[in-house]
């Protein structure tokens, strides 16, 4: 089947999607505050957890900075780690001028060095996506691209797709494809295809794989319903589309309870590849509605092997039970342990709080929270409540929000004026401008003077309490609820159910832009940070073993001022039943793993705080210790030794210390740039000599040579053969420097020029590195 694809001149569309895609990402940011993260990070004693160092010891720290000057905070992503290098994403920036990929040399991880720098197309960033993989005696890294929105203004909104990096020699990576674009992506039409005219749609993560004797890749996407798209990159600079898919619709079975919690919707965030029993078994994170498990040998032909599932009592605030309250959901990234027994998963929850009580004029609707606003419990009654005024869309291209001034409200104790604005616009013929996040809609609110927003769900599609996530400006964040858009309606006296056509116009089916409406009423509940489980790999339902979460995040007095304390992703031990995790503000952790549950065996937070996101296992020290490289998003790269209890140990054939292997040799040939005019003085030739400007980009050697052919003295109008006028041979030369090199014929034929009114010369420059690569540059030159 894998053959018969592969001679296809068009990737086979699974399916077909006849309704607008409403599961879309386009308004959740992968930022929740703009401006503030916890700005003591990295500096002071305030602002984020104490440090500590239990079962771990410090090994080096790298901020990268020999590209773009200091970390920008929250600007480093995801890591790799292959054969001593790190490959670390640079992303959010409030420029968007950073994107793309660090490499750095940490074959000696006591003593890491930053390399290099490789670009993401412009207006563009890397993010959750950073795989290194060696194909056919190349080095492939694979990263995603995302178009980049952090900036207020920017200059370029860059494509999605992802990028093919050939690292063979890190210290002279090669971006593969077109250059300045993406080296491929999902081009096509939210069908089930892949291939087509329109600019790559915005990606998330990336994973490689070899099966069959061929390259592929998995990328999440961003824009789609069909969400798991699989190319075939085997000629890494040419990427064929394979398929795409909806796990919703190829296995309907795992959306056992629908969308829930405070970022609340089904689709693919993340998917780990592993070969077991010689069969390509995947793993992929789907949100809300858990992780599921499949065979991909046939990428035409996924089967359903189990998935896990959320509806069951909340595992750690015993507390929410009471209240018939399910898990946060948020399948964020799940990997099979060294064994195969079980899958480490870990659900990013940055939403402390979700919707309690939501009612208008006393009717209950659903509720949630916004990820970065604040929640309804930091009031000083716990609950927002009040009348309302309709604010549109509230986007920057939207109707102008209606300032609080012009409303004179008769409040009662404890009650709050309350703007509501909807999410979107998504479908409206009365509002073209493109769909905003919640935190750009809060910014205009609170400038217009209001503290208080209700978010209502979009139009089309079936309704729920989900209003997008992130993008809050420090400083200008209001208190947040969100809830559906038939409480909308209800508000503002225009009753409507689901479902809800497009196209349409809010101000006429709703309300206009000013108008007063009902009032409302929503607390919130906290509810924690984002948590591990430890699954049993299994067909089927997928049984939870145990969950686990860092102390401070079951705690409400750590929700605001100590950071984000979610968990963020897992790197299994090769060798023990051990897994560590990055854990953001909450640092490095360790835990053991088995039937009996999971125990916190290691704990490390630098002094100032970390912002760990990515984490990739290295190898064994010398000491028999594993060794891990942390992406720090404030600062770079952190390389930790765990120290503590490894249960299952089992000791490698051969322990693999961790050496500087011989340096990758140098196959690169220098590049020489001759920078002279090629027009050129006669008389200055014939008298002091001509002096020729030179760059190479690395250091060489330069042999240097002025030739030129004299009038024939055999036939009238003709040229001689070609002379060497002047030789300079072994010049030594900087990388990047601009030499400026003197010829000077000897004075017999300086003489002999004296008779020519016109004289054709050539330049000739040979440059030569340390490790015998040359190159030969010449330029025609024309002396009167």
């Amino acid at each position: 089947m894998v053959a018969a694809l592969l001679g296809l001149a068009t990737p086979v569309a699974i399916a077909s999607a006849t309704t607008p895609n409403m599961r879309s990402n386009d308004d959740i940011s992968p930022i929740l505050v703009v401006g503030e993260v916890e700005k003591q990070q990295h500096g002071g004693d305030t602002g984020h957890l104490p440090a500590r160092t239990e079962n771990w010891e410090f090994v080096s720290k790298l901020e990268v900075k020999g590209k773009f000057g200091d970390v920008t905070p929250e600007s480093i992503a995801d890591v790799a780690y292959h054969k001593g290098f790190a490959y670390l994403n640079s992303w959010n920036e409030p420029t968007c001028q950073r994107g793309g990929t660090f490499i750095v040399d940490m074959r000696d991880p006591a003593a890491p060095k930053e390399i290099g720098f490789v670009p993401a197309p412009a207006g563009s960033i890397h993010g959750e996506g950073a795989h290194v993989v060696t194909y056919k005696g190349r080095d492939i890294l694979a990263v995603n691209n995302e178009p980049c929105t952090f900036a207020d203004t920017p200059a370029e909104v860059g494509p999605g797709g992802f990028d093919l990096i050939d690292v063979t020699n890190p210290y002279a990576a090669v971006k593969l494809g077109a250059p300045g674009q993406p080296t491929g992506g999902d081009k096509g039409p939210d069908d089930g295809s892949l291939e087509g005219d329109e600019i790559p749609n915005s990606q998330h993560s990336a994973v490689m794989w070899e099966n069959a004797g061929r390259l592929y890749l998995m990328t999440m996407d961003n824009t789609e319903i069909y969400d798991v798209d699989i190319h075939d990159i085997s000629d890494p600079a040419n990427p064929v589309g394979v398929a795409e898919y909806d796990l919703l619709e190829s296995f309907p079975q795992i959306e056992d309870i629908g969308n829930i919690g405070s970022f609340a919707g089904s689709f693919h965030h993340d998917s780990k590849v592993k070969i077991i029993d010689g069969k390509v078994i995947v793993n992929t994170s789907y949100w809300d509605a858990g992780y599921v498990t499949y065979d991909l040998t046939d990428p035409l032909a996924p089967k359903y092997i189990g998935d896990t599932s959320f509806d069951e009592p909340e595992p750690l605030i015993p507390a929410l039970n009471s209240l018939g309250a399910l898990p946060e959901g948020n399948a964020h990234y799940g990997d099979f342990t060294r064994d195969n027994k079980y899958i480490l998963a870990a659900d990013e929850d940055f939403t402390t709080h979700r919707g309690g009580a939501f009612t208008v004029e006393g009717k209950p609707y659903a509720s949630t929270g916004i990820g970065g606003g604040a929640t309804p419990a930091s009031l000083p009654d716990r609950t927002m409540n009040g009348p309302t005024v309709y604010g549109g869309y509230a986007c920057d291209d939207s109707k102008p929000v209606p300032l609080r001034s012009a409303y004179n409200f008769s409040l009662e104790s404890g009650e709050e004026p309350i703007l509501v604005v909807q999410r979107g616009p998504t479908g409206d013929s009365n509002n073209p401008e493109e769909a905003c996040f919640p935190g750009e809609k809060g910014k205009n609110a609170y400038v217009a003077g209001w503290r208080t927003v209700l978010y209502i769900n979009r139009h089309p599609g079936t309704d729920g309490a989900a209003c997008g996530s992130g993008d809050f400006r420090a400083g200008q964040i209001p208190v947040v609820a969100c809830t559906t858009h038939e409480a909308g309606h209800d508000i503002f006296d225009k009753p409507g159910t689901a479902p809800f056509p497009v196209p349409y116009d809010d101000e006429v089916e709703m309300a206009a832009v000013g108008t007063q409406g009902d009032k409302v009423s929503a607390t919130s509940q906290f509810d924690g940070w984002g948590y591990a489980h430890l699954y049993r790999y299994q067909n089927g339902l997928q049984t939870r073993i145990d969950s686990y979460a860092v102390e401070e995040s079951l705690d409400e007095r750590y929700a605001v001022g100590f950071g984000d304390l979610s968990i963020h992703e897992h790197a299994p031990d090769p060798l023990a039943d051990m897994s560590y995790i990055a854990y953001y503000a909450a640092g490095a952790r360790a835990i053991s793993y088995g039937d009996q549950g999971i125990t916190e065996t290691g704990a490390y937070i630098d002094q100032g705080g970390n912002n760990f996101w990515g984490v990739e296992y290295v190898g064994e020290s010398a000491d028999g210790k594993p060794l891990l490289a942390f992406s720090d998003r404030d600062y770079g790269l952190y390389v930790l030794k765990y120290t503590g209890p490894r249960p299952g140990y089992v000791a490698p054939v051969t322990p693999p210390a961790v050496q500087p292997p011989a340096a990758p040799k140098d196959v690169t040939d220098p590049t020489v740039s001759l920078l002279s005019n090629s027009r050129q003085s006669l008389k200055s030739l014939r008298t002091n000599g001509l002096k020729f400007r030179i760059r190479v980009n690395e250091a060489a050697k330069l042999d240097v040579s002025l030739r030129g052919r004299f009038t024939s003295t055999l036939k009238r109008g003709a040229r001689g053969k070609i002379q060497a006028l002047k030789d300079s041979n072994g010049i030594s030369v900087r990388a990047g420097q601009t030499l400026t090199v003197t010829l000077k014929p000897s004075a017999a034929l300086r003489k002999k020029l004296r008779k020519e009114k016109r004289f054709p010369g050539l330049l000739s420059v040979k440059a030569t590195d340390a490790a015998g690569n040359d190159t030969t540059r010449t330029k025609t030159l024309v002396f009167r």
